[in-house]
C-alpha cells in the first residue's frame, strides 16, 4: 500500500510541472442505475428520478436489482466501468478522474498543456529509478480505434504495478487515459484488471474526437 501511495505522489508531482488552473466542474459520480422487475417485466430506474409505471397490480412480485456497471462521460470520453469502483474527481488545477478497484484503476487526465505518454513514463522512471522501471511501446484497442502508448512496469520491494498511458486527441492541451494494474506474482494482469479492460474497450467512445470529425465533415 505504501508503494502505491508513493507512485501516486510521484505522478502528482509530475503533473504539477504542467499545472494550469481550470474551473472546478464535473465532480459528480455517475449515477447507479437499477432495474425494478414487476411480475417479470423490467423497468429501468435511477435513484431520485421519478418513474411512472402504468397498469394495475394485485399482489405483484417485485425484485429490485442494481446494475453492475456505471457510465463515465466526462472530459470528452464515454465508457462503462464496474460499479464497485470507488470514485475520485480532482479538478483543482488539472482535471483528474480516478476509478479504483482493489487491483485496478482507470485514470483520465485533462491538462491544459502538452503532456504525452512519453512524459508520463519519464516522470515515473525519475521517481523510482530507471533500474526499477521498464518502459515499452503498447497498443490498445478501445472502441473502434487502436491507440498507441507506453507500458510502464514498476518493480519495487517485491511489488509490481503496471501502467499503460494513452494520449487522446484534443485541440488544446492534452488528454490522457492511464490504466493501472497490480497483477499477482507470476501473472501479467489481475483478474479484476482483465474484466475492467474488456468492459472499457467494448464501450469506449472518444466523444470529443467524434465531435471534431462532425465539424470537419460539415465544413
Amino acid at each position: 500500500m505504501e508503494f502505491k501511495k508513493k507512485l501516486a505522489l510521484g505522478f502528482c508531482a509530475c503533473l504539477c510541472a504542467v499545472g494550469i488552473c481550470l474551473a472546478i466542474d464535473e465532480t459528480r459520480e455517475p449515477s447507479l442505475k437499477y432495474v425494478l422487475t414487476i411480475d417479470g417485466k423490467p423497468h429501468e430506474l435511477t435513484l431520485d428520478t421519478p418513474l411512472q409505471i402504468e397498469g394495475k397490480f394485485e399482489n405483484p412480485k417485485i425484485v429490485l436489482t442494481a446494475w453492475s456497471t456505471r457510465s463515465f462521460n466526462y472530459g470528452g470520453i464515454a465508457f462503462d466501468y464496474p460499479a464497485s469502483c470507488t470514485w475520485e474527481a480532482d479538478l483543482d488545477g488539472n482535471k483528474t478522474w480516478t476509478l479504483s478497484g482493489n487491483d485496478y484503476a482507470i485514470m483520465i487526465f485533462v491538462i491544459p498543456a502538452p503532456f504525452s505518454p512519453e512524459s508520463y513514463a519519464e516522470g515515473i522512471s525519475q521517481q523510482f529509478g530507471k533500474g526499477n522501471v521498464v518502459i515499452t511501446d503498447k497498443t490498445c484497442q478501445l472502441g473502434k480505434k487502436s491507440y498507441k502508448g507506453k507500458k510502464i512496469t514498476v518493480s519495487v520491494a517485491g511489488q509490481t504495478i503496471i501502467h499503460e498511458s494513452y494520449s487522446l486527441s484534443t485541440k488544446n492541451g492534452s488528454r490522457m487515459l492511464v490504466l493501472q494494474d497490480s497483477p499477482p506474482e507470476g501473472k501479467t494482469s489481475s483478474q479484476e484488471g482483465e474484466k475492467a479492460l474488456r468492459l472499457l474497450a467494448s464501450t469506449f467512445v472518444d466523444t470529443m474526437a467524434a465531435d471534431e470529425a462532425d465539424t470537419t465533415d460539415n465544413k
